[in-house]
């Protein structure tokens, strides 16, 4: 039996709020007890696989957030384009112009998406393909600042451009590159690999990030050309220092050509430029890369690199190609199991998800449309006998952005947007989002548990549950009300309103009667004061 076989619901098990709670804790940000209920449906095999398209199967755009014309107040949770387009904190969210703004964005795009498994893609990828704030900030020159419109010919380097003198201009041309590596991510990450390669390797964020705007003829920068191999696609030890050297040559010419002062400073601009493309044929894995001035040569590399076997042995043993192992890999352990291991020698489960991510089926979707087609592999894992496996319950610790977002969307409460909330709680607990530690993203496992940061996930959760509830929940005077009267004082009752209306949103599975007795007990001997 193969580990990625479809989970057979009556012979394998049930789909119950068990598993479907599982499925939305891996590919979403939780939910809601009606979102439970409406993604167990009738509770049958077609019911599980309907779950699964819903959520895999998500369109390019958003269609809440970025839906056009969508009737709304103004308020949070609606779409962005009936945001405000102002300086109140809404618009500033919509509109971001600086970092914590941009953060916000993001946030609220998390927090309030119809589509939470491509914000969840969005999240990997953002780790896996790293580029951060410092340095693409620090990328754009300083002089875009003064302007060009001739008004300032004293600070002005040249004055034959459009732009006025802008001290903000610097902080927001760095928001909107990131910003448009982000939608990047988010609009064409799930499909092919092969492509996002050739795109992220194109924007302007990333060329900023990793240096390749400096790969020039005879000064060859090999910073891309390591990183696309070790952490966007094959991993450590499957390829040599020779590899490097004549990609980054092939890479040459990958550039920004607009951002001099005449241009208007586009750094949002990608483009060829060929008088700076190394020129001769290179030798990449022992093939040869023929000469083409017009950026094929970057499209040849990252073909060569998806069929590489690579140099690790314990690797090519399997025959696969570098990429699709150390793929499946990073896939497993972000949505299923975080202690899968891939060396000294790879998870089972890697290699047969390997196997699958190789082939194609030349079909529509739900089949394999072409190799690496991540949309369809993650179809296969979020189906499979092995996501199901009870050794893959319960066995990830959160990052920040998923602990935060699972208790607003579960406890279906909103949060401030700007100045702290919640992106600002997830630095607190060791995720500024657009500013990972260096380019290999974020420690992940119990290294988000360190002191501090943990004290910063109970003091969230203190927050949540005292403040924002009581505040902003749709169901808090519910709660409040039992039996006539509030929650406050010695009604017991309302001990157990609480509880019930906790314990799903909170909780993966069904409360045992010795849980809720402990819970009980801690609720009565618990002080109350006021509305606290």
């Amino acid at each position: 039996m193969a580990l990625f076989d479809p989970y057979v619901v009556g012979g394998d098990g049930p789909w119950s709020d068990k598993e479907a709670g599982h499925l939305l804790r891996r590919a979403a940000f939780g939910a809601a007890p009606d979102e439970l209920s409406a993604t167990v449906g009738a509770g049958g095999q077609a019911a599980l696989e309907a779950a699964v398209d819903a959520l895999v199967n998500f369109a390019a755009e958003d269609p809440h957030l970025d839906a056009t014309g969508t009737p709304g107040t103004g308020g949070k949770g609606d779409p962005f384009a009936t945001l405000p387009d102002d300086d109140t904190l809404l618009g500033r969210v919509k509109n971001p112009d600086v970092r914590t703004r941009l953060e916000a964005h993001w946030a609220y795009r998390m927090r309030y998406s119809s589509q939470p498994f491509q914000e969840q893609f969005t999240l990997f990828l953002h780790d896996h393909m790293v580029s951060e704030w410092p340095k693409v900030s620090s990328g754009v020159s300083g002089r875009v600042r003064d302007g060009n419109d001739g008004s300032d010919p004293a600070n002005q380097r040249c004055t034959t451009g459009t732009l006025p003198p802008d001290s903000g201009r610097k902080t927001q041309f760095a928001v909107n590159l990131l910003k448009t590596q982000n939608y990047l991510l988010r609009t064409r990450g799930i499909d092919d690999f092969r492509q996002l390669l050739i795109d992220i390797t194109r924007d302007p964020a990333m060329l900023i990030y990793l240096d390749n705007t400096k790969n020039r003829k005879g000064k060859p920068q090999e910073n891309y050309a390591r990183e696309i191999m070790e952490l966007f696609s094959m991993g450590v030890d499957n390829y040599s220092e020779d590899d490097v050297r004549e990609i980054a040559k092939c890479l040459t010419g990958e550039g920004l050509p607009l951002t001099s002062c005449a241009n208007d400073y586009r750094y949002n601009v990608y483009g060829f430029i060929p008088n700076r493309h190394e020129p001769g044929s290179k030798l990449v894995f022992g093939k040869t890369v023929a000469f083409d001035n017009t950026g094929k040569e970057t499209v040849d590399v990252i073909d060569l690199i998806l069929d590489e076997a690579g140099s690790n042995p314990d690797v090519r043993a399997f025959g696969l190609p570098a990429a699709a192992v150390y793929m499946s890999w990073k896939l497993l352990r972000w949505f299923v199991n975080e202690n899968i291991p891939l060396l000294p020698e790879p998870d089972p489960a890697v290699i047969e998800l390997a196997q699958y991510m190789n082939g194609t089926d030349n079909a529509p979707y739900p089949q394999r449309r072409y190799r690496y087609d991540l949309r369809a592999v993650m179809r296969k894992i979020f189906l499979s006998k092995y996501f199901f496996d009870p050794s893959n319950y319960f066995n990830m610790n959160k990052n920040p952005a998923d602990y935060v977002m699972t208790a607003l969307r579960g406890l279906e409460v909103t949060d401030d947007f700007d100045g702290g909330n919640p992106h600002g709680d997830m630095e607190d607990m060791g995720m500024r989002l657009f500013t990972p530690p260096d380019v290999a993203g974020w420690n992940h496992g119990t290294a988000w548990l360190a002191s501090g940061a943990l004290i910063a996930r109970f003091n969230y959760a203190y927050r949540i549950g005292v403040t924002l509830i009581k505040n902003t929940s749709p169901y808090w005077n519910e709660i409040l009300q039992v039996n006539g009267g509030p929650f406050l004082g010695a009604d017991q009752d309302a001990d157990g309103a609480l509880i019930d209306y906790y314990a799903p949103r909170l909780m993966g599975e069904a409360l045992s009667a010795e849980e809720r007795t402990l819970l009980e007990q801690l609720l009565a001997a618990t002080p109350r004061s006021g509305n606290t």
